[in-house]
């Protein structure tokens, strides 16, 4: 057991490592700003650091999650495929009133599961002619970060951001609603699982009830999942976010962030 902990260890190191070297790899600072003839370090830091932190999710969480995956034996599979090769670029009008008649729903009635919207999606994808839909790229924004399978099962993750803006909610409703009427139409008989992952909770309080009003219609747990609820499903073992937590530390205590000190040198 304890050689299974280091190798995770390792392997959560080493992700974080690659993803940030490679973010920084000839990394310049190429717009300018007032304040570089004032604070020109500072202003310099400021944009870099926020270049990483915007970045975080593609070149660190994504990366982490699949390999996470992968070590819990989960077949990892291509979103880019998802994303620009199985989208149906035209929907039947019958199914395109289903979606906005459960997204309506959802976003007047508070708790209300997507089961029905799914076995209703099942039921019209099984009844209409689909011989003339088309398949290709979906619209940018809507796509998603991670897509893997294991015993049969299909899960489906977009990462986003921690702190939730007005209005994000209902938007990430109509986000999960259209993967599964994506995927379904391609293939009616998938299980399939869809949710939105928030990688850590920045909060000292529950995630939920700092954000719950602003992330509604989701349901905690069931279309959205955060830290640690997240990682321990991917990994397969408890206490993964606690491991990810002291990897940052540790990395901190080795001076990692000291290799990249010459780029944050103002010229």
């Amino acid at each position: 057991m304890e050689n299974k902990a280091t190798d995770i260890e390792i392997l959560i190191k080493t992700t974080i490592e690659g993803s940030v070297r490679s973010f920084f790899l000839n990394k310049q600072v190429k717009t300018t700003h007032v304040l570089d003839k004032i604070f020109p370090k500072e202003r310099r830091i400021r944009s870099l650091i926020g270049g990483l932190e915007t970045s975080f999710g593609s070149r660190v969480w994504e990366p982490l999650a699949k390999a996470f995956a992968k070590q819990n034996g989960f077949e990892i599979l291509n979103e880019k495929e998802f994303n620009n090769t199985l989208i149906p670029q035209t929907i039947p009008p019958e199914i395109a009133l289903c979606y906005e008649k459960w997204r309506t729903k959802r976003e007047l009635t508070k708790n209300t599961s997507l089961d029905g919207y799914i076995e209703e999606l099942k039921g019209l994808i099984k009844t209409t002619d689909l011989t003339e839909v088309k398949y290709g790229k979906g619209t940018k924004g809507k796509g998603v970060d991670i897509w893997i399978k294991k015993d049969g099962h299909e899960y489906i993750y977009d990462i986003k951001t921690n702190q939730i803006n007005a209005g994000d909610g209902n938007k990430f409703n109509g986000h999960i609603m259209l993967w599964y009427l994506y995927r379904l139409i391609k293939e009616p008989e998938c299980n399939i699982t869809c949710q939105i992952a928030f990688p850590f909770n920045p909060h000292n309080t529950n995630f939920w009830k700092k954000e719950g009003g602003k992330a509604s219609p989701l349901i905690p747990s069931v279309d959205a999942v955060v830290e640690g609820e997240f990682w321990n499903f991917l990994l397969g073992e408890e206490d993964s976010w606690q491991k990810i937590l002291s990897t940052f530390a540790k990395l901190g205590e080795e001076n990692f962030g000291d290799n990249f000190s010459d780029i944050f040198k103002s010229n």
